[in-house]
Protein backbone atom coordinates (compact mmCIF):
# COMPACT_ATOMS: atom_id res chain seq x y z
CA UNK A 1 0.00 0.00 0.00
CA UNK A 2 1.42 3.36 -0.66
CA UNK A 3 1.81 5.93 2.08
CA UNK A 4 3.45 9.06 2.69
CA UNK A 5 4.45 10.42 5.80
CA UNK A 6 3.52 13.78 7.14
CA UNK A 7 7.48 14.47 8.56
CA UNK A 8 7.29 15.77 12.28
CA UNK A 9 9.40 16.63 14.58
CA UNK A 10 9.16 19.19 17.73
CA UNK A 11 11.26 21.92 17.11
CA UNK A 12 12.16 24.95 19.69
CA UNK A 13 13.59 27.75 20.01
CA UNK A 14 12.91 28.97 22.78
CA UNK A 15 8.99 28.77 22.40
CA UNK A 16 8.06 28.05 26.11
CA UNK A 17 5.94 24.78 24.25
CA UNK A 18 4.42 25.64 24.65
CA UNK A 19 -0.28 21.48 24.93
CA UNK A 20 -1.07 21.86 28.53
CA UNK A 21 0.62 24.91 28.07
CA UNK A 22 3.67 23.95 27.66
CA UNK A 23 4.32 23.51 24.83
CA UNK A 24 1.36 22.52 24.66
CA UNK A 25 -1.93 23.07 26.76
CA UNK A 26 -3.55 26.52 27.82
CA UNK A 27 -4.05 24.47 31.14
CA UNK A 28 -0.94 22.51 32.43
CA UNK A 29 -0.52 19.96 34.49
CA UNK A 30 2.99 18.94 35.45
CA UNK A 31 6.54 19.91 35.09
CA UNK A 32 7.98 20.19 31.41
CA UNK A 33 11.47 20.24 30.01
CA UNK A 34 12.28 21.59 26.72
CA UNK A 35 15.50 21.75 24.55
CA UNK A 36 15.99 24.53 23.20
CA UNK A 37 17.17 24.71 19.62
CA UNK A 38 19.47 27.67 20.89
CA UNK A 39 21.31 25.00 23.57
CA UNK A 40 18.64 26.53 26.67
CA UNK A 41 17.11 24.27 28.60
CA UNK A 42 14.16 25.57 29.24
CA UNK A 43 11.87 23.67 32.71
CA UNK A 44 8.17 24.70 33.03
CA UNK A 45 6.81 24.91 36.51
CA UNK A 46 3.16 25.08 37.20
CA UNK A 47 3.24 24.82 40.96
CA UNK A 48 6.14 26.44 42.33
CA UNK A 49 5.60 25.56 46.12
CA UNK A 50 9.02 23.95 46.79
CA UNK A 51 10.48 23.83 44.18
CA UNK A 52 14.51 23.07 43.75
CA UNK A 53 16.78 24.35 41.73
CA UNK A 54 19.74 22.54 40.38
CA UNK A 55 22.56 22.14 38.26
CA UNK A 56 20.43 20.82 35.40
CA UNK A 57 17.84 23.90 35.01
CA UNK A 58 19.18 27.14 33.04
CA UNK A 59 15.47 29.13 32.04
CA UNK A 60 13.15 28.05 34.87
CA UNK A 61 8.79 29.27 34.00
CA UNK A 62 6.84 29.21 36.63
CA UNK A 63 2.99 29.34 36.18
CA UNK A 64 -0.04 29.10 38.37
CA UNK A 65 -0.37 30.66 41.73
CA UNK A 66 3.08 31.51 43.09
CA UNK A 67 4.77 29.69 45.86
CA UNK A 68 8.35 29.34 47.44
CA UNK A 69 11.42 27.49 45.42
CA UNK A 70 14.42 26.49 46.64
CA UNK A 71 18.01 28.31 45.55
CA UNK A 72 21.19 26.05 46.20
CA UNK A 73 23.60 28.00 48.41
CA UNK A 74 25.84 30.42 46.29
CA UNK A 75 29.24 29.13 48.07
CA UNK A 76 27.97 25.45 46.23
CA UNK A 77 27.87 26.48 42.64
CA UNK A 78 30.32 29.62 41.67
CA UNK A 79 29.37 30.77 38.25
CA UNK A 80 25.81 29.01 37.87
CA UNK A 81 23.11 31.31 36.74
CA UNK A 82 19.54 31.04 35.93
CA UNK A 83 16.70 32.63 34.41
CA UNK A 84 13.63 32.96 36.12
CA UNK A 85 10.66 33.80 34.74
CA UNK A 86 7.11 34.44 36.80
CA UNK A 87 4.23 33.71 34.54
CA UNK A 88 2.53 32.66 38.14
CA UNK A 89 -0.02 35.22 39.74
CA UNK A 90 1.36 35.81 42.55
CA UNK A 91 4.67 36.34 43.73
CA UNK A 92 7.68 33.22 43.32
CA UNK A 93 9.63 33.60 47.14
CA UNK A 94 13.02 32.34 47.18
CA UNK A 95 12.84 32.22 50.97
CA UNK A 96 15.73 32.85 52.78
CA UNK A 97 17.63 33.79 49.44
CA UNK A 98 18.40 37.01 48.83
CA UNK A 99 19.05 38.25 44.96
CA UNK A 100 21.58 40.66 45.43
CA UNK A 101 20.79 44.28 43.69
CA UNK A 102 23.86 45.95 44.77
CA UNK A 103 21.70 48.38 46.52
CA UNK A 104 19.99 45.32 48.42
CA UNK A 105 18.21 42.57 47.71
CA UNK A 106 14.98 41.09 47.26
CA UNK A 107 13.86 37.52 48.11
CA UNK A 108 12.31 36.46 44.85
CA UNK A 109 10.44 37.46 41.66
CA UNK A 110 7.40 39.34 41.11
CA UNK A 111 4.63 38.15 38.82
CA UNK A 112 5.40 38.87 35.40
CA UNK A 113 9.07 39.50 35.52
CA UNK A 114 12.38 37.95 34.56
CA UNK A 115 15.30 37.85 36.64
CA UNK A 116 18.96 36.74 35.54
CA UNK A 117 20.57 35.89 38.88
CA UNK A 118 24.16 34.35 39.03
CA UNK A 119 26.24 33.18 42.02
CA UNK A 120 29.61 34.88 42.71
CA UNK A 121 30.89 32.23 45.08
CA UNK A 122 29.13 34.45 48.10
CA UNK A 123 25.84 35.57 47.21
CA UNK A 124 23.14 35.02 44.69
CA UNK A 125 23.78 38.21 41.97
CA UNK A 126 20.87 39.67 39.89
CA UNK A 127 21.89 40.76 36.41
CA UNK A 128 19.04 41.55 34.81
CA UNK A 129 15.32 42.11 35.35
CA UNK A 130 13.12 42.67 32.92
CA UNK A 131 9.03 42.56 32.50
CA UNK A 132 7.00 40.46 30.55
CA UNK A 133 3.90 39.94 28.29
CA UNK A 134 1.94 37.00 27.60
CA UNK A 135 -0.23 35.74 24.76
CA UNK A 136 -2.87 33.70 25.27
CA UNK A 137 -1.98 29.76 24.69
CA UNK A 138 1.62 30.34 24.60
CA UNK A 139 4.18 32.38 26.76
CA UNK A 140 6.16 35.48 24.83
CA UNK A 141 8.55 37.54 27.29
CA UNK A 142 9.93 40.84 26.48
CA UNK A 143 13.79 40.29 27.30
CA UNK A 144 16.72 40.12 24.66
CA UNK A 145 18.32 37.94 27.09
CA UNK A 146 15.78 35.27 26.86
CA UNK A 147 14.91 33.48 23.76
CA UNK A 148 11.69 32.16 25.28
CA UNK A 149 9.22 32.84 21.98
CA UNK A 150 10.25 30.80 18.99
CA UNK A 151 10.25 27.81 21.27
CA UNK A 152 7.01 27.46 21.95
CA UNK A 153 5.57 29.82 19.08
CA UNK A 154 5.72 26.88 17.14
CA UNK A 155 6.74 23.04 16.72
CA UNK A 156 6.21 20.26 13.69
CA UNK A 157 2.95 17.67 14.19
CA UNK A 158 3.93 13.81 14.92
CA UNK A 159 4.21 11.68 11.93
CA UNK A 160 0.98 10.32 10.45
CA UNK A 161 0.36 8.64 6.98
CA UNK A 162 -1.52 9.16 4.15
CA UNK A 163 -2.69 6.51 1.97
CA UNK A 164 -1.99 7.23 -1.54
CA UNK A 165 -2.43 4.22 -3.20
CA UNK A 166 -5.50 5.01 -5.25
CA UNK A 167 -7.12 8.60 -6.40
CA UNK A 168 -9.56 10.09 -3.81
CA UNK A 169 -11.50 13.24 -4.04
CA UNK A 170 -11.89 15.28 -1.06
CA UNK A 171 -9.98 13.47 1.38
CA UNK A 172 -10.21 15.05 5.01
CA UNK A 173 -7.43 14.29 7.58
CA UNK A 174 -7.73 15.79 11.65
CA UNK A 175 -4.02 17.15 12.20
CA UNK A 176 -5.47 18.52 15.35
CA UNK A 177 -6.56 14.89 16.10
CA UNK A 178 -3.90 13.17 15.09
CA UNK A 179 -1.78 15.33 17.47
CA UNK A 180 -3.91 14.76 20.92
CA UNK A 181 -4.34 11.31 20.13
CA UNK A 182 -0.55 10.43 19.77
CA UNK A 183 0.20 13.20 22.72
CA UNK A 184 -2.37 11.29 25.17
CA UNK A 185 -1.78 8.22 24.21
CA UNK A 186 2.05 7.08 23.95
CA UNK A 187 2.95 3.70 22.80
CA UNK A 188 6.08 4.28 25.11
CA UNK A 189 6.79 6.31 27.99
CA UNK A 190 10.06 6.23 29.88
CA UNK A 191 10.16 4.66 33.65
CA UNK A 192 8.20 7.11 35.76
CA UNK A 193 7.31 9.34 33.32
CA UNK A 194 3.61 10.68 33.72
CA UNK A 195 2.88 8.45 30.55
CA UNK A 196 1.18 11.59 28.49
CA UNK A 197 2.38 14.43 26.82
CA UNK A 198 1.13 17.99 27.57
CA UNK A 199 -0.70 19.11 24.09
CA UNK A 200 -3.16 22.38 23.75
CA UNK A 201 -6.57 21.71 24.72
CA UNK A 202 -8.95 23.18 21.46
CA UNK A 203 -7.39 22.78 17.79
CA UNK A 204 -7.70 26.72 18.22
CA UNK A 205 -5.32 27.35 20.07
CA UNK A 206 -3.22 26.47 16.88
CA UNK A 207 -2.51 27.69 13.66
CA UNK A 208 -1.51 25.07 10.73
CA UNK A 209 0.77 25.40 7.85
CA UNK A 210 2.07 23.19 4.97
CA UNK A 211 5.77 24.23 4.66
CA UNK A 212 6.21 21.11 1.64
CA UNK A 213 4.15 18.76 0.02
CA UNK A 214 4.10 16.95 -3.66
CA UNK A 215 2.06 18.29 -5.93
CA UNK A 216 2.41 15.10 -7.97
CA UNK A 217 0.71 13.46 -5.30
CA UNK A 218 -1.38 15.77 -3.66
CA UNK A 219 -4.09 18.47 -5.33
CA UNK A 220 -6.88 20.65 -4.00
CA UNK A 221 -4.70 20.87 -0.19
CA UNK A 222 -6.48 22.91 2.38
CA UNK A 223 -6.45 23.26 6.24
CA UNK A 224 -9.11 24.59 7.87
CA UNK A 225 -9.08 26.81 11.19
CA UNK A 226 -9.61 23.74 13.19
CA UNK A 227 -6.82 21.95 11.96
CA UNK A 228 -8.63 19.79 9.57
CA UNK A 229 -7.02 18.56 6.65
CA UNK A 230 -8.80 18.00 2.74
CA UNK A 231 -6.55 16.91 0.11
CA UNK A 232 -7.06 15.61 -3.22
CA UNK A 233 -4.81 12.10 -4.06
CA UNK A 234 -3.64 12.17 -8.14
CA UNK A 235 -3.64 8.78 -9.75
CA UNK A 236 -0.40 7.59 -9.93
CA UNK A 237 0.76 8.98 -7.12
CA UNK A 238 4.17 8.18 -5.99
CA UNK A 239 4.95 6.05 -2.65
CA UNK A 240 7.99 8.16 -2.33
CA UNK A 241 6.92 11.61 -1.08
CA UNK A 242 6.08 13.38 2.49
CA UNK A 243 4.53 16.77 3.81
CA UNK A 244 5.63 19.09 6.36
CA UNK A 245 3.30 20.38 8.46
CA UNK A 246 3.85 23.38 11.17
CA UNK A 247 1.95 24.27 14.27
CA UNK A 248 2.31 27.62 15.20
CA UNK A 249 0.74 28.50 18.87
CA UNK A 250 -1.57 31.58 18.89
Amino acid sequence: MKKIILQLALVLTSAISFAQTGINTTTPKSTLDVNGSFGTKITEITDPNAFALDASHQTVVFRGTGGTIVIPTASTCLGREYTLVNFSSGFVQSGATLFDRGTGGINGIPTMTVFKIKSDGTKWIELTTETTTVATGSAMVNSPNVDLKPALKFFYMPSVSIDVSSPITGATKSLYGEYAAQFASPMIASSGSAGTIPFFDAPTDLEYYITYYDNTVLENVSISASGVLTYDVLSGASDCSFINIVFVVK
